[in-house]
Protein backbone atom coordinates (compact mmCIF):
# COMPACT_ATOMS: atom_id res chain seq x y z
CA UNK A 1 0.00 0.00 0.00
CA UNK A 2 2.96 2.57 0.69
CA UNK A 3 4.31 2.02 -2.65
CA UNK A 4 0.95 2.91 -4.54
CA UNK A 5 0.44 5.69 -2.37
CA UNK A 6 3.67 7.30 -3.10
CA UNK A 7 3.27 6.62 -6.72
CA UNK A 8 -0.33 8.79 -6.48
CA UNK A 9 1.78 11.30 -4.02
CA UNK A 10 4.38 11.95 -6.97
CA UNK A 11 2.21 12.09 -9.73
CA UNK A 12 0.05 14.35 -7.45
CA UNK A 13 3.46 16.72 -7.19
CA UNK A 14 4.82 16.10 -10.62
CA UNK A 15 1.59 17.41 -12.22
CA UNK A 16 1.68 20.18 -10.05
CA UNK A 17 5.21 21.06 -10.90
CA UNK A 18 5.25 20.27 -14.14
CA UNK A 19 1.74 21.67 -15.29
CA UNK A 20 -0.83 18.70 -15.83
CA UNK A 21 -4.02 17.94 -15.05
CA UNK A 22 -6.01 18.42 -11.72
CA UNK A 23 -6.38 15.09 -10.04
CA UNK A 24 -9.66 14.07 -8.57
CA UNK A 25 -10.65 13.04 -5.55
CA UNK A 26 -11.64 9.46 -7.00
CA UNK A 27 -8.67 9.31 -9.13
CA UNK A 28 -5.67 6.69 -8.11
CA UNK A 29 -2.49 7.82 -9.84
CA UNK A 30 1.19 5.99 -10.61
CA UNK A 31 3.87 6.79 -12.02
CA UNK A 32 5.43 4.06 -13.81
CA UNK A 33 8.69 5.69 -15.13
CA UNK A 34 11.35 2.65 -15.35
CA UNK A 35 13.29 2.54 -18.60
CA UNK A 36 14.85 -0.86 -18.16
CA UNK A 37 16.04 -2.68 -20.87
CA UNK A 38 13.97 -4.59 -23.86
CA UNK A 39 11.05 -3.35 -25.12
CA UNK A 40 10.28 0.50 -24.61
CA UNK A 41 7.19 2.69 -24.66
CA UNK A 42 6.60 5.10 -27.60
CA UNK A 43 4.48 8.22 -28.33
CA UNK A 44 3.52 9.79 -31.82
CA UNK A 45 1.99 12.66 -32.37
CA UNK A 46 1.39 16.90 -32.21
CA UNK A 47 0.11 18.98 -30.05
CA UNK A 48 -2.48 18.00 -28.34
CA UNK A 49 -3.14 14.34 -30.63
CA UNK A 50 -0.36 12.68 -28.47
CA UNK A 51 -0.86 8.26 -28.39
CA UNK A 52 0.89 5.74 -27.07
CA UNK A 53 2.29 2.21 -28.12
CA UNK A 54 4.56 -0.58 -26.31
CA UNK A 55 5.56 -1.97 -23.32
CA UNK A 56 5.46 0.03 -19.97
CA UNK A 57 7.57 -2.36 -17.73
CA UNK A 58 7.50 -2.67 -13.96
CA UNK A 59 4.17 -0.52 -13.01
CA UNK A 60 3.07 -0.20 -10.04
CA UNK A 61 -0.79 -0.36 -9.45
CA UNK A 62 -0.85 -1.62 -12.81
CA UNK A 63 -4.62 -2.97 -12.34
CA UNK A 64 -5.60 -0.67 -9.59
CA UNK A 65 -4.47 2.80 -10.78
CA UNK A 66 -6.91 4.70 -12.56
CA UNK A 67 -4.68 7.32 -14.37
CA UNK A 68 -0.71 7.03 -14.51
CA UNK A 69 2.26 9.52 -15.59
CA UNK A 70 4.51 7.32 -18.17
CA UNK A 71 7.64 8.15 -19.68
CA UNK A 72 7.89 7.49 -23.33
CA UNK A 73 10.53 7.84 -25.79
CA UNK A 74 9.68 10.68 -29.03
CA UNK A 75 11.09 11.76 -31.90
CA UNK A 76 12.09 14.78 -29.23
CA UNK A 77 13.35 12.75 -26.29
CA UNK A 78 11.46 11.34 -23.54
CA UNK A 79 8.28 13.05 -22.88
CA UNK A 80 6.05 12.39 -19.61
CA UNK A 81 2.66 11.75 -20.57
CA UNK A 82 -0.80 11.90 -18.57
CA UNK A 83 -2.99 8.47 -19.37
CA UNK A 84 -6.33 6.88 -18.24
CA UNK A 85 -5.61 3.30 -17.81
CA UNK A 86 -8.96 2.04 -17.28
CA UNK A 87 -9.04 2.52 -21.56
CA UNK A 88 -9.09 -1.19 -23.62
CA UNK A 89 -5.79 0.00 -25.01
CA UNK A 90 -4.31 -0.97 -21.69
CA UNK A 91 -3.21 -4.47 -21.06
CA UNK A 92 -1.58 -5.44 -17.85
CA UNK A 93 0.29 -8.81 -18.05
CA UNK A 94 -0.17 -11.21 -15.15
CA UNK A 95 3.20 -12.49 -13.52
CA UNK A 96 5.70 -10.18 -15.43
CA UNK A 97 7.73 -8.92 -12.27
CA UNK A 98 8.26 -11.23 -9.69
CA UNK A 99 10.02 -8.71 -7.19
CA UNK A 100 9.42 -10.50 -3.77
CA UNK A 101 9.54 -7.16 -1.71
CA UNK A 102 6.82 -5.54 -3.82
CA UNK A 103 4.48 -8.21 -4.37
CA UNK A 104 1.26 -6.79 -3.07
CA UNK A 105 1.96 -3.89 -5.60
CA UNK A 106 0.87 -4.78 -7.99
CA UNK A 107 3.19 -4.34 -10.27
CA UNK A 108 3.02 -5.32 -13.77
CA UNK A 109 4.47 -5.02 -17.12
CA UNK A 110 1.71 -2.87 -18.85
CA UNK A 111 0.90 -2.85 -22.67
CA UNK A 112 -0.47 -0.18 -24.44
CA UNK A 113 -2.07 -0.07 -27.79
CA UNK A 114 -2.89 4.06 -29.85
CA UNK A 115 -3.62 4.75 -26.34
CA UNK A 116 -4.68 8.37 -26.09
CA UNK A 117 -2.38 10.85 -23.72
CA UNK A 118 -2.33 14.31 -22.68
CA UNK A 119 1.48 15.99 -22.98
CA UNK A 120 3.10 16.88 -19.58
CA UNK A 121 5.98 19.64 -19.78
CA UNK A 122 9.29 19.57 -21.95
CA UNK A 123 11.80 17.37 -23.29
CA UNK A 124 12.63 15.22 -20.15
CA UNK A 125 10.83 17.39 -18.13
CA UNK A 126 10.28 14.23 -15.56
CA UNK A 127 14.01 13.50 -15.54
CA UNK A 128 15.22 16.82 -14.80
CA UNK A 129 12.75 17.52 -11.71
CA UNK A 130 15.17 16.96 -8.36
CA UNK A 131 14.73 13.62 -6.77
CA UNK A 132 12.39 13.63 -3.32
CA UNK A 133 9.20 13.21 -2.21
CA UNK A 134 9.38 9.81 -3.68
CA UNK A 135 10.20 10.76 -6.92
CA UNK A 136 13.13 8.94 -8.43
CA UNK A 137 13.65 10.44 -12.18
Amino acid sequence: MARLAEGHVDAVATLTELGGPKVKPSERWGVPAAHPPGPGLTADGRSTDWRLTGVKPHCSGARTCTHALVTADTAQGSRLFAVHVGDRAVLAAPGTWQAAGLAGSDSLDVTFHNLPAELVGDVDGYGNLPAGNGRTP
